[in-house]
């Protein structure tokens, strides 16, 4: 037995203390037990949900090879230390200290299997007689234990009835049920996870609340992204700004008719020219006249030239202009923004399907990883029962095999069938295997992740 450090002073338990395994449930929440006697426990827990002083209602299970023992008992809170807390028994009755003992003695000797040894000491009567020597009695006292010798007498065939009913009970039990186990639930519920780390900013619901698809649920501190979102969003209103503004352009839609009209001009007085040229060649006109229209050609012609280049000065000056006018692109900040918004997402987190909240780890100023648990959904869905039991004791459990499963809260019992048999387990580092039942409809009532108990029946045929 491997030696553990305690946080508790040795005089608040008078037994010895061990390190036995034990399952322990205070209010129907699992609890790990640091080490326990046979007049206290001690656990460790992160949630700070236990007064000093206090008397809770438990149930401790014995791991047997083949089955469970629970025991009800209730404890009181003695102290508390940071994460480790100590109770002690409140009227543990003398039968259920001794079916602790024999666990013990069990556990030592490896004789787990040994359900009967346990439970014939619920069924031990106690007879108890008043008788410690030979003495003479007149009438009436011998009359009087003659008359307790009969009530006696009859408490011990009672008794030997009761115990002989045990018998058939157990002899029925292990001819109709092949073992008897626990499972939990699974499979009917959705944990709340973020999608990124973060602060929690905002918690928009408590347990108990009833949600639909896609509700809010938390919000993570965004502002950090909120102000990049802002800075970008200026920065492509100033570029859309620019784009709007207007740069005067060089109107030459008027000098091109005007070179139009001055080149058609031209070319009309240049067949004057020529025909005035073969007049004066042919001696119908004057070489003075013929200098007259001479010079009016060259001046036209000189300015239709100096036009043309003054025009194609414009246009080269036009093409700078709108060189200059070229529209400025948002495109890259666009792709800037829309991956904050994809990231904003990210920081709120919805519920993944309608349900009611039954369980809830965040509030305000946590800060939290990506996919971290802060909570369940319990979503209105017939779940599955998952045990895990170790090879040797799967022979007789097969596809199709029947259960019955029992919620130990309310004793209510459901009907299953294994659905499932898988080779990995688990806890790969184990020899065990892991079953999958699926119950009946009604089974939809059992919230995630409960402890039950599970029998698998004996086929009959």
């Amino acid at each position: 037995m491997a030696t553990k450090i305690s946080y508790e002073k040795n005089s608040m338990r008078r037994s010895h203390r061990i390190n036995i395994p034990i399952e322990l449930f205070i209010e129907e929440s699992y609890h790990d037990v640091i080490n326990w006697s046979l007049s206290g426990i001690a656990i460790k827990s992160d949630k700070d949900i236990f007064e000093v002083n206090k008397v809770y209602k438990a149930i401790l299970v014995l791991k047997l090879e083949k089955s469970y023992v629970h025991i009800e008992v209730e404890l009181k809170t003695i102290y508390k230390k940071g994460d480790r807390y100590g109770f002690k028994y409140i009227n543990l009755s003398n039968k259920n200290k001794k079916v602790l003992r024999k666990y013990i003695e069990l556990y030592i000797d490896a004789d787990l299997e040994n359900l009967a040894s346990l439970t014939s000491l619920y069924e031990e009567p106690e007879l108890a007689s008043n008788i410690k020597e030979p003495i003479k009695f007149s009438d009436v006292e011998e009359s009087s234990i003659k008359r307790s010798f009969l009530r006696k007498s009859f408490l011990s065939i009672f008794f030997t009835i009761l115990i002989f009913g045990g018998v058939l009970t157990l002899l029925y039990f292990n001819f109709t049920y092949l073992l008897e186990t626990s499972g939990f639930v699974i499979d009917n519920s959705k944990k709340i996870s973020p999608l990124t780390n973060g602060v929690v900013d905002k918690v928009y619901v408590k347990v108990g609340n009833k949600v639909e698809k896609n509700t809010i649920l938390i919000d993570l501190d965004n502002k950090h992204l909120l102000q990049k979102l802002k800075i970008l969003e200026d920065l492509k209103k100033e570029r859309l700004k620019k784009n709007k503004q207007k740069i005067p352009i060089i109107n030459i839609s008027l000098d091109k008719k005007l070179l139009k009209l001055k080149k058609r001009k031209l070319t009309e007085f240049l067949t004057i020219y020529k025909n005035a040229k073969i007049q004066l060649k042919n001696h119908l006109i004057t070489k003075e006249k013929f200098l007259t229209y001479e010079l009016e050609y060259k001046k036209l012609k000189e300015d239709y030239l100096l036009y043309k280049n003054r025009l194609l000065q414009k246009l080269q000056k036009l093409k700078v202009q709108l060189k200059n006018k070229k529209q400025v692109t948002t495109k890259d900040i666009d792709i800037k923004i829309l991956d904050i918004k994809n990231s904003l997402e990210k920081y709120r987190i919805l519920a993944s399907e309608s349900g009611k909240v039954v369980e809830l780890k965040a509030k305000k100023g946590d800060r939290v990883n990506k996919n971290a648990n802060l909570g369940l959904i319990w979503i209105k869905k017939v779940p599955k029962i998952v045990c895990i039991l170790p090879i040797h004791k799967m022979s007789n459990i097969k596809l199709g095999t029947k259960t019955i499963i029992i919620d130990p809260a309310t004793k209510i019992k459901y009907q299953g069938t294994v659905k499932e048999i898988k080779n990995k387990s688990l806890n790969e580092s184990s020899n065990n295997l892991t079953i999958y039942i699926l119950p009946d409809k009604k089974a939809i009532e059992l919230s995630p992740n409960k402890i039950v108990n599970v029998i698998f029946k004996r086929s009959l045929f």
